[in-house]
């Protein structure tokens, strides 16, 4: 919408009541009102605050048999992600530090140390896009491995374990995010060579060609212990390889699989220095599964690409009988498939601290623990770790309610603590964990598999976080207040992306002198350091949610604002230019694509001769400095008024010619498709046919002006990238300017393809 003046003075507090104008209209008179502060939810909402280490529980026994249902409430909450699918690879080393010294190579990890490793700059070609990575890690321990821990790089260490070890070499699949850098940090208790692996990695589930999850009901695919067949015995002997046609099995795994959520168990005959599982068809990977130096009975999770025919392919460094269970398998996106969600770790259950050892089934409520990973969540993925009093057969995770399948996720034949990843399905927000011998259970959640929303290319105009009622949209700016509603903010944005937004607008409203609660002071062309930092956090938490790119746009306010001009101001000209200067490094540092529309609605009419000199000149200042690729110029009314002087502003003047946007942001407010064509015949009519188009300002979640505008795109061929709603309806109930806050649903244009 038009930014138009909001005021012209400001006396005391003061709560603003008035309306910007459409486009191409002059705004009406504001109301001032006395303001009064709303606390925001973060304020209103306070959770108490647990201090480390202190559990709450709720504890229910059925004392009949063996079957006990627990949920527990741990002292860390997990806060959801973006939706995440999977890229799979070859199995590939990223680091081993019993090699030569280097990023991805020793020394070995001291006790009580961290290191990081930025997976991106390693060998194995792993995108700095990954935003998580499906690794092996292996520990090479000098003596007893108290734990060590995996988490990104960047964030505070975590109180959940990855593997312990009673001196031998131990290996555990980990889904762990990245953090800085791309980076993942590993800390031991005590001194070990580490050794890390990776199968794969997660993408934004709108990635072409990323992988969908499906969840099935843990079933086994082939135990060598059985009768001779292709999913049967022999043993494998020490020093070969076997080829198992997975898609052969009992499972129900279709062809449309394209790797596989295993559980590997090796029964070795004597002791097994390594176990490695890839795609069938393939080289050997420099890679390893599992370990047992011991020859004790072992198990790892391992996601593995489908090969040849849908087989993978098992090498053994020593005869052993090989056992493989799976959980489900990844594919092309489509009815049932799910998302990874990545949480903070956190403790969903430690029976050490009650109720203590059982054996039998034990039923956790996973959802009911204050991990509270939403009813949406279809599978966990949960690290295991055992601590039995004597020899554990084997441990069982499946969904609660069903039939205990015929698999084990992880076994301690010789009573040693023991760890290992699991992704266990659910129906009800629990699952059951069967113990053939007593044992203490400790499960740490670190991420889920749900349904993602359907991504939309576009999104909205995110200027206000709330309206007072009726229509009052001050003093709630999202930039203003985001250090002071920053739990409401982010919780906003994470509802704009899971309903299928991609893309937000961001408007900096700025006057000289004027803080509003919108409008930012401005004078000598720059914000407060508070809002400087406001914006940085902001663009930080749009990018953290999932967002794939923003337009930030400057909407200068009273005398600041040139499109009210009579006479050209190089003073206040200087201040919006320096603004700009200003802020520009905090945006291109976001590090989430970014364009930039440096006046909004700036394009004038043919009589506004000192709007015209303001654009000309920006323009020409902004291209030398910054360059024209992350800019929009001057987003333009879609009319023919405005649309006539686009050649005009970019065309030679006295301050230049630096040519045009490589990007028209266009603002359409129309149900009927007329104003579409008349933009795409006036810019075509200048020479810009064939340039896209942002539509940055459209009715909000209009239904039919998404139809009329998806019609045009069809009739004309215009190029349009995405379609950003400005909060105001069409009807305008209870202001023309803006009457929605926070702009959610994007339905209608989703509809539609925008």
């Amino acid at each position: 919408m038009r930014s138009c003046p909001l005021f012209a003075t400001l006396l005391g507090t003061l709560m603003l009541t008035g309306g910007f104008c459409a486009a191409g209209q002059q705004d009406s008179p504001m109301s001032l009102t006395d303001g009064t502060n709303r606390q925001s939810s973060s304020e209103s909402n306070a959770s108490p605050v647990r201090n480390p280490g202190e559990l709450s529980l709720r504890f229910e026994s059925n004392f009949s048999g063996v079957s006990r249902t627990i949920s527990l409430l741990s002292t860390e909450t997990g806060a959801a992600s973006t939706a995440l699918q999977f890229v799979p690879v070859t199995p590939c080393r990223i680091a081993d530090t019993r090699n030569a010294n280097g990023p991805f190579g020793g020394p070995e990890l001291a006790a009580n140390s961290t290191r990081e490793f930025n997976i991106p700059q390693s060998a194995c070609n792993i995108p700095s896009t990954a935003v998580a990575y499906s690794l092996n890690v292996t520990v090479v321990p000098n003596g007893s491995l108290n734990y060590l821990t995996l988490w990104p790089s960047g964030q505070t260490l975590p109180n959940v374990s990855t593997l312990n070890s009673d001196g031998r070499i131990k290996a555990n699949a980990a889904i762990t995010p990245a953090g800085t850098n791309g980076g993942v940090s590993v800390f031991v208790s005590d001194a070990t060579q580490v050794i890390l692996d990776i199968d794969g990695y997660f993408v934004p589930a709108s990635t072409t060609s990323a992988l969908a999850f499906y969840p099935l009901t843990p079933c086994r695919i082939a135990d060598t212990r059985g009768a001779t067949g292709s999913l049967g015995g022999p043993f494998i002997s020490g020093g070969t390889s076997r080829a198992f046609p997975v898609q052969s099995s009992s499972c129900k795994i279709p062809t449309t699989a394209k790797a596989y959520s295993l559980n590997v168990t090796a029964v070795p005959h004597k002791t097994l220095n390594y176990l490695t599982t890839w795609p069938t068809g393939e080289a050997q990977p420099n890679a390893s599964t599992l370990n047992s130096s011991t020859g004790a009975v072992v198990a790892n999770a391992a996601i593995v690409p489908a090969g040849s025919g849908g087989d993978v392919s098992i090498f053994v460094s020593d005869d052993a009988d090989v056992i493989l269970d799976v959980n489900g398998y990844f594919a092309a996106p489509a009815t049932g498939g799910l998302s990874l969600y990545t949480v903070t770790p956190c403790r969903v259950i430690d029976t050490r601290n009650s109720p203590g050892a059982f054996s039998g089934v034990l039923t956790v409520n996973v959802e009911g623990s204050t991990c509270a990973p939403p009813s949406t969540a279809q599978a966990y993925v949960l690290n295991a770790t055992v601590v039995p009093p004597g020899s554990l057969n084997y441990l069982s995770l499946y969904p609660a309610g069903e039939a205990q399948p015929n698999v084990s996720t992880l076994n301690a034949d010789d009573g040693a603590i023991t760890s290992n990843m699991a992704i266990v399905p659910t129906s009800n927000g629990s699952i059951d964990a069967f113990a053939y011998n007593p044992t203490q259970l400790i499960l740490d959640l670190s991420s889920y598999f749900a349904p993602s929303f359907p991504a939309a290319l576009g999104g909205s105009n995110y200027g206000w976080y709330y309206l007072a009622p009726p229509c009052n949209r001050e003093p709630y700016g999202v930039v203003y207040n985001y250090d002071t509603a920053t739990a409401e903010i982010n919780a906003q944005l994470q509802q704009m992306y899971q309903n299928g937004q991609r893309r937000l607008r961001i408007p900096i409203f700025h006057a000289r002198g004027i803080n509003s609660g919108t409008i930012m002071d401005s004078t000598g062309g720059n914000l407060a350091p508070r809002f400087q930092a406001n914006l940085a956090n902001l663009l930080a938490a749009i990018k953290a949610a999932g967002f794939l790119e923003i337009e930030v746009s400057f909407h200068p306010q009273s005398s600041n604002d040139p499109t009210q001009w009579t006479t050209f101001s190089s003073d206040f000209f200087q201040e919006n230019w320096s603004l700009i200067q200003n802020l520009h490094p905090i945006i291109a540092g976001a590090g989430i694509p970014y364009h930039i529309d440096l006046l909004n609605e700036g394009i004038p009419p043919p009589t506004y001769t000192a709007l015209l000199e303001y654009d000309q000149m920006l323009w020409n200042n902004y291209v030398p400095e910054f360059g024209s690729d992350d800019t929009l110029g001057f987003s333009i009314i879609a009319d023919s008024a405005h649309l006539g002087q686009v050649s005009t502003v970019y065309g030679q003047s006295q301050f230049g010619s630096n040519g045009s946007p490589q990007l028209f942001d266009v603002h359409i407010y129309d149900e009927t498709g007329s104003s579409f064509a008349t933009a795409f015949s006036a810019l075509s009519s200048q020479g810009y046919q064939g340039v896209g188009w942002i539509i940055g300002e459209a009715f909000y979640n209009d239904a039919a002006e998404a139809m009329t505008l998806r019609q045009q795109i069809a009739s004309t061929g215009q190029k349009v990238l995405y379609l950003t709603q400005w909060p105001v309806t069409s009807a305008g109930t209870c202001s023309t300017a803006v009457n929605v806050a926070p702009p959610v649903d994007f339905s209608n244009y989703q509809a539609q393809d925008f």
